[in-house]
């Protein structure tokens, strides 16, 4: 750390650091994942998150604060720029894979990553690359991708009981779906191409 944040803050680490920010860890973990690892979207979500805090007379960010920052990102930097095709066609991906499935994450075969809808919804950052080429032991020989939907598209749904499986859990019942954390899990989330249709 730098010596004027040890000097002036008395903060020494980043673990230091995330106590004088966040009410607790489990803040700071969602701040993390409420960026999908876009550090533009981090940036943004943890000022509107800081200020709200501060609105509010918190000293500290809390988990409401980033929730409610992490909205207010999407609408105003995302959603707002979804033409109509683009809003059915994201419709189309979270009632698939959150609402039926609970989870976050989907596979999507290698040769659709080109597909110029793909492309759109990766641009616009609604959806987010996490991993190229992972091989799915049911259907040898075929490579697929793995994506996951942007936290803004499901946030409102924290805490219900629509709430998309959002961190690494072991599931041995064959028909409970884990996000891409655990890759095993993940097979039976293959976006379907019909879906992608205009």
């Amino acid at each position: 750390m730098g010596k004027s944040l040890n000097k002036k803050h008395r903060v020494s680490s980043g673990r230091q650091l995330a106590s004088r920010l966040f009410t607790e860890r489990a803040t700071c973990a969602e701040l993390a994942r409420s960026s999908e690892g876009v550090v533009r979207d981090l940036i943004n979500i943890f000022t509107k998150a800081f200020f709200d805090a501060h609105r509010r007379g918190r000293g500290t960010v809390d988990k409401q604060a980033v929730l409610d920052s992490a909205r207010q990102w999407f609408e105003q930097d995302k959603a707002q720029y979804l033409d109509k095709e683009l809003q059915k066609i994201l419709r189309r991906i979270v009632d698939d894979v959150i609402g039926k499935r609970k989870a976050r994450s989907f596979l999507l075969p290698r040769e659709l990553e080109r597909n110029p809808i793909v492309q759109r919804l990766f641009d616009a950052r609604v959806i987010h690359h996490m991993q190229r080429g992972y091989a799915d032991k049911d259907n040898p020989g075929v490579r697929y991708n793995i994506y996951s939907i942007d936290y803004g598209t499901y946030v409102d749904l924290l805490g219900t009981t629509k709430e998309p499986e959002l961190d690494l859990v072991e599931r041995a019942e064959p028909d409970v779906i884990v996000p891409f954390d655990d890759k095993r899990s993940i097979r039976r989330i293959i976006l379907r191409p019909e879906v992608l249709e205009t």
